[in-house]
């Protein structure tokens, strides 16, 4: 029997159990990355974008921009963490920046090339791409 701090014996005994962890996923290796490609159109909205916030005059505009770069090209470590957009089960979108200047990232992933493309980048408050717009990108 142990006994507390205090002199009173106590009831319970520490049992000390050792635990080999296991891992449950198949690969723990670093899973190779994926080259991120940006469509022309892609190109044209983040120059647009860029122009539209006048990302030179302000320093805030310009780290938001960056911001935006640097989400697009973490699609490389993480590339179906977007979801289904509903225009099509091919394409995903990531959503960028805070209401009301939300902007969706388009993009499909081509697992067998380890290849993400971005198509096209859109204002969240955008109505949905239509059939047009969907045989343009």
């Amino acid at each position: 029997m142990r006994l507390r701090a205090s002199g009173k014996a106590s009831k319970t005994q520490r049992r000390v159990v050792c635990v080999r962890r296991v891992k449950h996923w198949k690969c723990s290796a670093t899973t190779m990355p994926y080259l991120v490609r940006l469509a022309d159109r892609a190109l044209r909205d983040m120059e647009a974008i860029y122009e539209f916030i006048d990302a030179e005059a302000s320093e805030n505009a310009f780290a938001w921009f960056n911001d935006l770069a640097r989400e697009i090209y973490s699609l490389e470590r993480f590339p179906e963490r977007g979801a289904v957009t509903r225009e099509s089960t091919k394409l995903r979108h990531l959503l960028f920046g805070k209401k009301p200047s939300t902007y969706r990232i388009i993009y499909a992933v081509d697992k067998r090339k380890h290849l993400v493309n971005v198509l096209h980048i859109r204002h969240g408050a955008r109505a949905a791409l239509s059939t047009k717009g969907k045989k343009q990108m």
